[in-house]
């Protein structure tokens, strides 16, 4: 049997909230190790892109760097599906029904 359209918004609504939690602790943890990294590469001030202190930075913090890359895209996934089922809820209480038979 099929969940009522409201029960399957409420899930999505909730499936989008914690993936974008997930998604701001996985992003403040990369800030963080950005900042260990730094301090232990003894880097500090603007680093130029594609630059040695750069590259350093970046293979530090990459298992940080592709966990919040996952959540991101979790999040997006999430987002969407439940707008997707907003959407066929409005469309659904706009369109026209189809006449129901009293046989």
């Amino acid at each position: 049997m099929k969940q009522p359209q409201s029960s399957r918004i409420n899930a999505a609504a909730i499936q989008f909230y914690l993936a974008s939690a997930v998604r701001q602790v996985a992003q403040d943890s990369l800030k963080r190790a950005y900042l260990i990294q730094r301090g232990q590469l003894g880097i500090y001030g603007h680093i130029e892109i594609e630059s040695p202190e750069f590259e350093a930075l970046a293979k530090a913090t990459s298992k940080e760097f592709a966990v919040l890359e996952k959540a991101k895209r979790r999040e997006r996934y999430t987002k969407s599906k439940l707008l997707s089922l907003c959407k066929e809820s409005i469309a659904s209480k706009l369109l026209p029904q189809e006449p129901r038979s009293l046989a």
